[in-house]
């Protein structure tokens, strides 16, 4: 128990045994052992406050992104159907020793019966995972229900992703590393797209996009192969030999390939579908 002062109190007394009972008198002089601990946190109202907003903002974080996870997972395993487990079964035969054809044969009755078992499975774990993340929608088609989401640390915006780096790389080292994040080097098709980027950047430094013009006749080119509509983007300096494009602000302009800037990744949102929720 806690005194006055906020210290933890331990009575400890021996205990008394039928077999030997001390007197009265030892009784009455045994003093209890008290035992004193001050923790540093206290229980104050704004440190309880702080630690349960920062707890209900790790919880929330933690949910978010493992339905995101889990999602991935059912992109990956309805591109794949054979990879989930309702199909698993069927590989098993192939290890009795039937022949061949038996085996092929039963094989296929099998992904028959539990085709559509499958299939009403991951329907209602995408419908639930659309109820979870998507806002409701007003739209009466299916083709308008659901939404896109973004795996952590990248930020969405229509059907795309984005990632802004913190560090600063050559133009062909920035390129290998949206690579390796599956995903590519910024290309820009709207102009509604340019403003987001220049919203999420403000100006404070410039950004290496998927534009270069190494391509025969020296034309910008975007990583994708498409050609750059200079109409809609037009490009401030020439397009000289290792020249690539710079994003700041509101506009694009050339430098070399070889100077050292931040730079943006990009790839497709996934895509949550509950067109088959009411099913």
């Amino acid at each position: 128990m806690q005194d006055e002062e906020g210290y933890t109190v331990l009575n400890l007394r021996p205990k008394m045994g039928t077999a030997s009972r001390p007197s009265a008198s030892k009784i009455q002089a045994q003093e209890p052992l008290r035992l004193t601990y001050k923790s540093e946190f206290t229980d104050s109202p704004a440190n309880l406050r702080g630690y349960k907003i920062t707890v209900g903002i790790l919880g929330a974080w933690s949910v978010v992104a493992t339905l995101a996870v889990i999602a991935l997972s059912i992109l990956d395993k309805n591109a794949n159907p054979r990879s989930h487990g309702c199909f698993q079964g069927s590989s098993h035969e192939g290890l009795t020793g039937a022949a061949p054809n038996a085996t092929a044969s039963r094989g296929a009755q099998h992904g028959e019966r539990n085709g559509a078992g499958c299939s009403a499975r991951l329907n209602h774990l995408v419908s639930r995972l659309s109820q979870a993340l998507c806002a409701p929608s007003n739209s009466s088609s299916p083709e308008g229900a659901g939404c896109k989401i973004c795996p952590p640390d990248w930020l969405p915006h229509g059907a795309k992703c984005y990632w802004f780096s913190t560090e600063s790389k050559i133009w062909a080292r920035s390129r290998e590393d949206c690579s390796a994040r599956r995903a590519r080097m910024v290309v820009l098709q709207e102009q509604d797209e340019m403003e987001f980027l220049g919203n999420s950047i403000q100006e404070k430094y410039l950004v290496w996009t998927g534009l270069s013009a190494n391509a025969p006749g020296r034309k910008w080119t975007w990583v994708d192969g498409s050609l750059l509509n200079q109409t809609l983007f037009p490009v401030k300096g020439s397009a000289e030999e290792n020249s690539c494009g710079v994003f700041k602000g509101s506009q694009i302009q050339s430098e070399t390939c070889s100077g050292e800037y931040r730079w943006i990744c990009q790839k497709d949102a996934i895509p949550i579908d509950s067109g088959t929720s009411n099913r």
